[in-house]
């Protein structure tokens, strides 16, 4: 369906008022910042930018020091009144946080695996569909029968495993293999 004359009109003065509204917090910008740049200098401009640009009440640069935790490395604030974070730094435990990574990832592949057979099984149910001879029809109905099973194997272990990171600390590991055992 075509769009309106007005609705491309609409869209047309949206994606000029964009364009003004970048090319003025660019101009901004320059005006802000020498030729050289000072990171220091930049990081707090650009966070007041965005905060000004975000209509938030606080917005912060956290950085990874090489002490392995985050700090806040600059701040803008809309008002004088809300407390300051800045220098606030937050442990952060590397290797905790890679692991946790790591299992979040596992969820993620079982589920695209168990999305990965559904959609062969939308295909097969589609060429059933289109078949006429029962001695082709039937290995696909089998495929599909071993498909789904496999993929009721990976939600319960999905669901299982949602289970114990609901239950258990961030700091625990979940068994290995957690995910998959069942499946062939």
């Amino acid at each position: 369906m075509p769009m309106s004359e007005t609705a491309q009109s609409l869209s047309l003065e949206r994606k000029i008022k964009m364009h003004e509204a970048r090319e003025s917090i660019i101009e901004r910008l320059a005006l802000d910042l020498p030729t050289t740049i000072n990171l220091d200098r930049f990081l707090g401009v650009i966070v007041s930018e965005l905060g000004r640009m975000m209509s938030v009440d606080r917005c912060d640069v956290i950085q990874l020091t090489a002490e392995s935790e985050l700090r806040i490395s600059h701040e803008w604030r809309a008002d004088e009144d809300i407390p300051s974070s800045l220098g606030t730094a937050i442990p952060l435990d590397l290797k905790q946080l890679a692991d946790l990574v790591d299992t979040r990832n596992q969820s993620v592949t079982v589920a695209r695996e168990a999305v990965g057979y559904s959609s062969v099984n939308n295909r097969i149910t589609m060429e059933i569909f289109l078949l006429r001879d029962r001695a082709e029809i039937e290995p696909l109905l089998a495929q599909r029968a071993a498909n789904s099973e496999r993929i009721s194997l990976l939600l319960q272990d999905l669901r299982s495993f949602l289970r114990w990171i609901a239950r258990n600390p961030v700091t625990e590991k979940p068994p290995t293999p957690f995910l998959s055992k069942g499946v062939a």
